[in-house]
């Protein structure tokens, strides 16, 4: 063979070979590690990113080659770093963040799987996890990360360098698509509830699990009409106050949507007035800020003194009737209190009754009088007592944080308080909206729900449990029945 023929080969066998021996180089998995904590640094979306080193192997100390440098590198000087080895006392499993940014965890064959298990439920199920061990020990890390349902985990074989998850071998991808596995990837799969009893159901809940069922199956699409839309809005009013600054003084979006007045509406010119309190005027009725407000003062007020305060109700000699043991300790209704096991629907319009908010908004409107357009209860703003409800999930489900988010932005932006005043309208008007009340086959095509045809699921409100106020979550559908 002539000796090019050779250097070519010698020069080939190089360019395969190269990759492989880079891969299973342990520089190379330290290096790609360093740079994923350096990215999940980056995209932490508050406070401070937290990382733990978990080996618990038979030694005292790090075993593990890749961990020990990866936690000396100065890069992660900034971050957080928890490290757990065999010297940690199960008693302090209870001061570690349950919401930590990653986990990394040395697969030792030795290790101390009872701890490791403790270690590992301390931590929510939606962790970022990457377990280094070998190939033939996968299994066996992977049944305990399954069984505490943990869903974000990769394996990455010490030797060669290849990734695992689930059953799919590969090579290490680019730190920011090594984490893909998320709730928001559920690709049409049902999000269950289910069953405990039969109590009044609130329509905010379903609101709140159908848009969030929606939000898991759903990608976001930008409509480019609707951006060109608002951009020709402010543009044309941007462009107004440009062209005649003496005729628009006041810049017509700040005055008409934020309030602020660079000078004194009241002052400026007829035109700027028709102009801009046309605009304020259309505000108001997209907006509807005031309507409750408008609506109680065109309403007639009751002759009648209204009660407004615990110390209103103890002056006004009305009786309370209950069945509580909680009234007894509140002194200045002990002497007020009148034994009674009465539903809801059955208020006899003289005595007071203690009740949650909901229930009691529901009852303005069933025992409200609409020929002397009043109510013959009022609620008071002095509140007994305030809870948080709780929610009852399945085993470290991967649903907790997804939902905690849904709430938490419906809450903070007013839907959970409009979907409470839609019931209360429909009972208070006797209409019923269909979408509220539909047959099981209706839920089915929702998407996002899956019904048993074996029962029918209403929500439970308010159960104690263990001293301590509790909420379970479930889904109500009825047939077309009457709304009570």
């Amino acid at each position: 063979m002539k000796p090019t023929g050779r250097i070519i080969k010698v020069v080939f066998a190089l360019i395969l070979i190269g990759p492989l021996s880079i891969r299973s180089n342990p520089d190379y998995t330290v290096n790609y590690t360093i740079s994923v904590i350096q990215h999940l640094t980056n995209v932490v979306e508050s406070g401070v990113p937290k990382f733990v080193f978990i080996e618990l192997g038979l030694q005292y100390y790090f075993q593990s080659d890749i961990l020990d440098r990866v936690l000396t590198v100065p890069e992660l000087a900034n971050a957080t770093k928890y490290v757990l080895n065999c010297d940690l006392r199960v008693a302090s499993l209870v001061n570690l963040p349950s919401r930590v940014t990653q986990l990394l965890i040395h697969g030792n064959p030795e290790a101390c799987f009872n701890l490791l298990f403790k270690c590992l439920r301390m931590f929510d199920a939606s962790t970022r996890v990457m377990v280094f061990t070998l190939g033939f020990m996968k299994e066996l890390f992977e049944s305990i990360l399954s069984e505490l349902n943990f869903y974000n985990v990769i394996y990455v074989d010490v030797e060669s360098g290849e990734m695992f998850q689930g059953d799919v071998t590969a090579k290490l991808p680019e730190p920011k698509l090594l984490y893909r596995r998320s709730p928001f990837r559920h690709l049409g799969r049902y999000m269950s509830v289910f069953i405990r009893e039969h109590v009044d159901f609130e329509h905010s809940m379903y609101y709140w699990l159908y848009e969030t069922s929606k939000l898991l199956n759903t990608s976001i699409v930008e409509v480019w009409q609707v951006w060109m839309i608002l951009m020709i809005l402010f543009s044309v009013l941007h462009l107004l106050h440009w062209l005649f600054p003496t005729f628009l003084t006041n810049n017509p979006v700040l005055t008409c949507v934020c309030g602020c007045e660079r000078f004194d509406l009241h002052k400026a010119n007829n035109g700027e007035k028709t102009i801009l309190f046309s605009t304020i005027v259309l505000m108001f009725f997209m907006t509807s800020a005031y309507e409750s407000k408008l609506m109680s003062l065109i309403a007639n007020r009751p002759s009648s003194r209204r009660i407004r305060t615990l110390q209103d109700l103890a002056e006004s000699k009305m009786k309370i009737k209950d069945h509580s043991v909680f009234a007894l300790n509140i002194p200045i209704l002990a002497n007020s209190l009148v034994n009674a096991t009465e539903s809801v629907d059955e208020w006899d319009k003289i005595h007071a009754y203690m009740t949650t908010k909901s229930i009691a908004d529901f009852n303005l409107q069933l025992f409200y009088d609409p020929s002397q357009n009043i109510n013959h209860y009022s609620i008071l703003e002095e509140m007994l007592l305030m809870f948080v409800p709780g929610y009852v999930l399945a085993y470290r489900s991967p649903l907790v944080e997804v939902l905690e988010h849904t709430q938490a932005v419906f809450v903070e932006t007013g839907f959970w308080q409009y979907w409470h005043n839609c019931d209360v309208h429909c009972v208070g008007t006797g209409w019923r909206n269909p979408e509220q009340d539909t047959t099981e086959a209706d839920v089915r095509s929702m998407g996002g729900w899956e019904v048993n045809n074996r029962q029918r699921w209403y929500f439970v409100r308010n159960v104690v449990s263990q001293g301590v106020p509790v909420t379970t979550l479930h889904l109500a559908t009825r047939k077309k029945e009457p709304f009570f």
